[in-house]
């Protein structure tokens, strides 16, 4: 294979499974994950919509990646979502009981899906960690592309991440959900 002259800055990874990211668990996995931070590349990784511990699940709950919970409206913790020793927490849109058709929920994310009879545009309202993920890793580019000094350095990303978040408001986390709510603008103009 040739070198590959325009590696991945980001890898965004929107997926989640029940797996402790231990070395018996998850081996291959954990070495991928080094192999891309030592490349440079700085992974995110969804925690999962099972409003469980994210150290029970992998990508996420492995070290080096920067976990993604979701957050709802109000900024509080998404009902569905992972919780516990997340980086940060970002929009993620939430389901209700009153919801008849959770995937066109208005207070979801707005996401690009395959067409369909049912669907002619394309697109629905969808509420996970998986769509909180994208937030984070559009916001990482954009920091990227002003400050490329940070590009192959992922601890530097996830501290500038930590520290430019905005703090959580009282009650936001029934569980621990993380550092604080993500801030884009402010990671963008930090220095």
């Amino acid at each position: 294979m040739p070198i590959n002259t325009h590696p991945a800055h980001i890898i965004n990874l929107s997926l989640s499974v029940r797996l402790p990211c231990t070395e018996s668990e998850a081996g291959h996995l954990i070495e991928a994950i080094n192999a891309a931070r030592t490349a440079g590349a700085v992974v995110v990784a969804a925690a999962g919509n099972y409003h469980d511990d994210v150290k029970e699940f992998s990508p996420a709950g492995c070290n080096g990646v920067i976990a993604v919970a979701a957050g709802n409206r109000e900024a509080h913790l998404a009902s569905y979502s992972n919780y516990g020793a997340v980086t940060i927490m970002a929009p993620g849109g939430e389901r209700t009981l009153s919801d008849e058709d959770e995937l066109r929920s208005p207070r979801a994310v707005w996401s690009v899906v395959q067409a369909s009879a049912k669907n002619r545009e394309g697109i629905e309202g969808m509420p996970g960690t998986s769509m909180a993920t994208p937030h984070v890793s559009g916001a990482i580019a954009l920091a990227l592309a002003k400050h490329p000094d940070w590009r192959g350095k992922p601890d530097l990303v996830a501290r500038k991440l930590r520290e430019s978040a905005f703090p959580l408001t009282d009650g936001a986390c029934p569980n621990p959900c993380g550092v604080e709510q993500l801030d884009a603008v402010k990671l963008i103009e930090a220095q």
